[in-house]
């Protein structure tokens, strides 16, 4: 019987996965080809559908339902997707809450969007990760024009109090990222990035997600709804409601609830201890994520 050399596969799994991590810490962003999969992706799309038809106003109008998880089971179940989820554990740690959710429509028709960093004032000099966001495309962006999203690879890490070139600077950076129905990007919520007009004549559907550190205010909530939580999973719970509810000194640094958040996410991701992203690695295909 053949013997497969196992330490050598791991060894090339590691140095591809530090190569992710390093990729990823260097442009601010990666991509991830296919990690829903064909039945899942189909379904969300329709799900998505179904919330756009209901709430939209007008044929032409941009769509957006912010706090999505909690309004909608099918983003809470996204939430902890395990393919993506080890990878933002991978990034900020085991202590960490889900700040953001929305969905998004932007059909066809719909606007170009600035150069911005998300959150505001209070990220602009932001230089550490405090957040990741992840947006899963529910509908094919083929063309460069489709509201795509475009990313300036590196400006995370640009000091803008010593100032940057701006606008002119930001497009000579521009990659304008390109996906089918499936694929998913993370990015650091202050790496600077805008949205391609869509000038195509599908609708662009997606769902973004932002997680940040356990002290770092949630954008779209300030506490969990009781509909919510009667619902929710053990980890959707955590993920939503961050620290206990009854203050206590310390609360959002030193949470009452760490094993059980821990034992929770590792339940989910497997272990936390050391890099989470060979796991990510090894149990996805091997052009799955893209480095460059």
């Amino acid at each position: 019987m053949r013997k497969t050399d196992m330490s050598g596969n791991l060894s090339h799994v590691k140095q591809r996965a530090d190569r992710i991590r390093r990729a990823f810490r260097h442009n601010g962003f990666l991509m991830m080809r296919g990690v829903l999969g064909p039945d899942r992706t189909g379904s969300l799309y329709e799900e998505c559908r179904a919330a756009y038809g209901k709430e939209r106003t007008r044929e032409s109008a941009l769509f957006l339902c912010s706090n999505a998880a909690q309004k909608l089971p099918f983003v809470a179940d996204l939430m902890e997707a395990p393919e993506v989820l080890r990878v933002v554990v991978s990034l900020l740690g085991p202590f960490i809450h889900l700040i953001s959710s929305e969905l998004w429509v932007r059909p066809s028709g719909a606007p170009a969007e600035v150069w911005h960093r998300d959150g505001g004032p209070a990220m602009l000099h932001l230089s550490d990760a405090v957040s990741v966001k992840v947006q899963f495309f529910l509908s094919d962006l083929v063309d460069e024009s489709s509201g795509n999203l475009v990313i300036a690879p590196g400006s995370h890490r640009w000091d803008i109090r010593k100032g940057f070139g701006g606008h002119k600077a930001l497009e000579s950076k521009a990659r304008v990222l390109t996906v089918k129905a499936g694929d998913a990007v993370a990015w650091y919520g202050h790496t600077y990035h805008r949205v391609q007009p869509n000038q195509s004549n599908s609708d662009r559907v997606s769902i973004i997600l932002g997680y940040a550190l356990l002290w770092a205010r949630p954008y779209d909530y300030d506490r969990p709804d009781e509909s919510f939580l009667r619902l929710a999973t053990p980890l959707q719970s955590l993920l939503v409601s961050g620290a206990q509810s009854e203050f206590t000194r310390g609360q959002y640094y030193y949470p009452h609830d760490r094993e059980k958040r821990l034992a929770l996410i590792e339940e989910r991701v497997g272990p936390v201890v050391g890099s989470l992203i060979p796991m990510f690695v090894a149990r996805t295909r091997r052009r799955s994520v893209q480095v460059d």
